[in-house]
């Protein structure tokens, strides 16, 4: 079962904890994701076959302190201790929590002498649904106009130095930001990304000078092309790098206390791969988008076991929805995104977030049925919470027909109230729109999905992809209760509920590799050449600084590409050897799948990037197919009245824990865990796999 919004409701904070371990050889390895309203932990211990999971409020204000205390629990319900602990990776929310809170350090800009209008200037584009409005007002800049300042230098287009590094006047702006105390400074002078050696010399300056600034460099933050995003994106990394460096080292400190030691730690980036709490912090930028990005790995592995290839996500939690799309099991990758009105060019998983989660509040305006964006979290929350929330939810809608159980607990010791969420339904809905009260629920569930169908619909046909090829992995804590008629209207013909709906980021951190990425613009007519030395560059420097062998590390190399006077770039892989023919190839049929045509225009190179991969192999498929229980009987705990369509149907419910693999069940139909609650409706088939997900069809089809 689950509040339908972003946390468990089962009587424990701790499942799925049998037996005891074995502290003679360490064999955990942990999953640690912070949500804004739940941090989420789960262990794998792969000798033992053994799955342990713990779920603790998140403690905004230092989140360390959700971190040590769940682990703590973890450990005290389930026998194992930090010296079992081989391998942990984590999953954070502080640096967007920064940049969306405004909380960030006191940060200064230093650019080239003439150019202190850009941080202003931006771009001049704004959001799409703002285009016609003249009042529009762009977000404030994370840096007063105040603190930008300038140096004469100059590098010219060709890389070659205009005008040399006045150190002296370098010098005046550093002493005076020390005077000033500033934290943190964003350095992006001209055309560093083709030659860096005045913008390393400012930081040496800074070493002498002022140590305790923190100093982020254009030209290793995001060597890319394009001036102004190239600024934002520093400045996000300066504006955040001083609050996640002494979250984690903070972090770090008090596991090692309690036994895990730094070397086990990694934390997940928002490209989708791990790496060493060091590394990350010295590329903050690359972290806001950790906790949704380790989502979708883990619903990637799901899907892998399901025998799925093209993948969407969709993960609903209590205020917001994320979907995000893996064609071949590998999740599209941006570098144009936006964080807080801030654009952020360095390489991170294609996430989309709409307005659209478990306390997302419905409300009828001038006549008209209304859901979101707005939401009530989880303080105070839906109506039927009874902690002061007055407004409408999805929740409330949820609970009202049945789809969640009217026995349900808030974490663990809080009851829903299915009869305030009734009477705030007919009051707030139903009456001002002459409906009954089923009809009501029913219209705000319709709307909500309308918006999740549409975010989809678009995501998928944007990146050029039919619906119907793909199946839908549905997680959070409200996802699998409406991804079965979301992937109906869409003609999408199986959805995928992982085993652990509520806690997949955390089964994300460990399903995925250690990556790391390298990246250096060139604009230039593509070469042969060119193209192989860019690349020979761009691994040799990933290798000198991994320090592994080649049979460690696999190369991914990729390269964006326009036709000859676009604005715009599409990134097309690029194997070892291509001939310039079949990368004019790809990149003709990528143009083509996303815009209607290709071109016969000279190609030019933009950016070459290289990511470097190593195997953690710290889950299996294996893990999760012996924690289930072959033997469990597969029967219903209960029946209950549940509205589709207009009519109250009784409803076989079911406990997951229960469902042994193989099991089929044809809806009407409801099946409840811990973390989540999983609606079958009557023309719905769900079977469990051999690893334990929930695979649904349609029409009465045959599990796969």
């Amino acid at each position: 079962m689950t509040d339908g919004a972003d946390g468990p409701t089962g009587n424990d904070d701790v499942v799925r904890a049998e037996g005891a371990a074995d502290p003679s050889d360490p064999t955990l390895a942990v999953g640690v994701d912070i949500g804004g309203t739940f941090t989420d932990i789960v262990g794998f211990d792969a000798a033992a076959g053994r799955v342990v999971v713990a779920k603790v409020p998140s403690t905004p204000s230092n989140p360390a302190d959700a971190v040590v205390a769940g682990l703590d629990g973890l450990f005290d319900e389930t026998g194992y201790g930090p010296a079992d602990v081989a391998f942990l990776a984590h999953g954070s929310t502080v640096t967007v929590n920064a940049l969306i809170e405004r909380t960030g350090a006191e940060t200064a800009i230093l650019l080239t002498e003439g150019f202190d209008a850009v941080p202003v200037a931006r771009r001049g584009d704004r959001p799409q649904a703002e285009v016609t409005n003249p009042r529009y007002e762009p977000p404030a800049p994370l840096v007063p106009q105040r603190r930008v300042y300038e140096v004469p230098e100059r590098v010219g287009a060709d890389g070659e130095v205009v005008v040399p590094l006045d150190e002296a006047a370098t010098i005046e702006v550093i002493d005076a930001l020390r005077e000033a105390g500033v934290e943190s400074v964003a350095v992006c002078l001209l055309f560093s990304f083709l030659d860096d050696r005045h913008e390393r010399r400012v930081a040496e300056l800074f070493a002498e000078r002022y140590p305790a600034c923190s100093v982020s460099l254009s030209s290793a933050v995001s060597p890319r092309i394009r001036e102004y995003p190239r600024l934002s994106t520093t400045t996000v990394a300066a504006y955040v790098d001083p609050i996640l460096g002494r979250y984690l080292a903070d972090l770090a400190a008090r596991l090692e206390r309690r036994g895990i030691a730094p070397s086990d730690l990694s934390m997940m980036l928002s490209h989708g791969g791990l790496t060493s709490f060091a590394d990350a912090a010295a590329q903050p930028a690359s972290t806001p988008l950790s906790g949704p990005a380790a989502g979708v790995q883990g619903a990637r592995f799901a899907a892998e076991l399901a025998g799925v290839d093209d993948v969407v996500t969709l993960d609903m939690g209590g205020t917001s929805c994320d979907i995000a799309i893996a064609p071949g099991g590998e999740p599209l990758i941006t570098t144009a995104k936006e964080l807080g009105g801030n654009p952020v060019t360095v390489p991170m998983v294609d996430v989309r977030a709409i307005g659209a989660g478990g306390g997302t509040i419905a409300r009828v305006d001038h006549g008209r049925l209304v859901v979101g964006p707005d939401s009530a979290g989880a303080d105070p929350g839906p109506v039927c919470y009874g902690r002061g929330g007055e407004r409408v939810t999805v929740t409330d809608a949820n609970l009202v027909l049945g789809r969640l159980s009217p026995d349900a607990r808030l974490g663990g010791d809080l009851a829903v109230d299915r009869d305030a969420a009734e009477a705030a339904v007919r009051e707030q809905v139903a009456e001002p729109l002459g409906l009954a009260v089923t009809a009501a629920a029913e219209g705000v569930l319709a709307v909500v999905n309308a918006e999740m169908k549409k975010e989809l619909r678009l995501a998928l046909t944007r990146a050029g992809h039919d619906p119907r090829r793909f199946a839908l992995v549905a997680y959070g804590g409200a996802g699998p209760m409406h991804a079965p008629a979301i992937a109906r209207e869409l003609a999408i013909e199986r959805v995928v509920v992982p085993p652990y709906p509520g806690l997949n980021s955390a089964v994300g951190l460990l399903s995925t590799d250690r990556k790391r990425l390298y990246e250096r613009s060139r604009v230039e007519p593509l070469a042969a050449a060119a193209v192989e030395g860019s690349f020979a560059a761009l691994v040799s420097e990933a290798r000198t600084d991994l320090g592994e062998t080649d049979a460690a590390l696999t190369f991914e190399r990729e390269l964006e590409l326009r036709y000859a006077g676009q604005s715009y770039e599409l990134a097309v892989p690029v194997e070892p050897g291509d001939a310039v023919e079949t990368i004019r190839e790809r990149f003709d049929r990528a143009h083509e799948a996303a815009f209607g045509h290709a071109g016969d225009q000279p190609l030019e190179t933009m950016t070459y990037r290289v990511a470097a991969r190593q195997a953690t192999d710290t889950l299996t498929g294996d893990v999760f197919a012996d924690a289930l229980d072959p033997d469990a009987d597969g029967a219903p705990t209960t029946a209950r009245p549940v509205c589709f369509d207009g009519d109250y149907v009784e409803a076989a419910v079911y406990d997951r824990e229960r469902l042994p693999p193989g099991a089929v069940v044809d809806g009407p139909a409801v099946v409840e865990q811990a973390d989540t609650t999983t609606v079958v409706d009557p023309h719905t088939r769900v079977a469990v796999d051999e690893f334990g997900n929930l695979v649904l069809t349609f029409d009465g089809g045959s599990s796969p």
